[in-house]
């Protein structure tokens, strides 16, 4: 192992260099999904899945550090999941500043019933909210806005004429 992290006590990523017969092998990246219950009623309190980028895992968020690690691929599997790490460390990497508008790709349905795909960004500390207006108070949240896929919507700003 070259080296690794785990990502709230969740995901190991793990970027693997085998020696067998004393030889090298290519460095590929291991994800290892952890669950860790101490109150399990079965008495499995710890339980893990190993699985390498071959098999395609779902979970993306290796971090860079490790992706740089990595030797080329030619396995598709492969491609695709460091695709999508690389995907979701671009998106994390925005930043939402206040005031800015947002466009999700659909609406989304909050629990008071109301539905919409246009926000304004509100940020409160280090909580991001949104509002409906730009001058309207900050009611919703939706949990890694971040990494959604959004489109920024360009401000139309009217320039004050100043005559000399």
């Amino acid at each position: 192992m070259i080296a690794s992290s785990c990502l709230r006590n969740k995901v190991w990523y793990a970027a693997i260099e085998p020696v067998e017969n004393g030889r090298t092998g290519p460095v590929f990246a291991a994800v290892v999904l952890v669950r860790w219950n101490p109150h399990a009623s079965d008495g499995y309190v710890f339980a893990y899945k190993d699985l390498d980028e071959t098999a395609g895992p779902f979970e993306c968020e290796c971090p860079e550090r490790i992706l740089r690690l990595l030797d080329p691929t030619d396995n598709h599997a492969g491609l695709v999941w460091r695709r999508r790490c690389i995907r979701n460390l671009l998106r994390g990497s925005r930043k939402l500043e206040d005031g800015m508008q947002i466009r999700l790709p659909s609406k989304i349905r909050f629990t008071d019933g109301y539905e919409g795909d246009e926000f304004f960004i509100r940020n409160q500390g280090r909580k991001t909210r949104l509002a409906l207006t730009a001058d309207g108070l900050p009611c919703y949240r939706i949990g890694n806005l971040a990494r959604m896929n959004f489109t920024i919507v360009p401000q139309t700003r009217v320039q004050k004429t100043q005559f000399g």
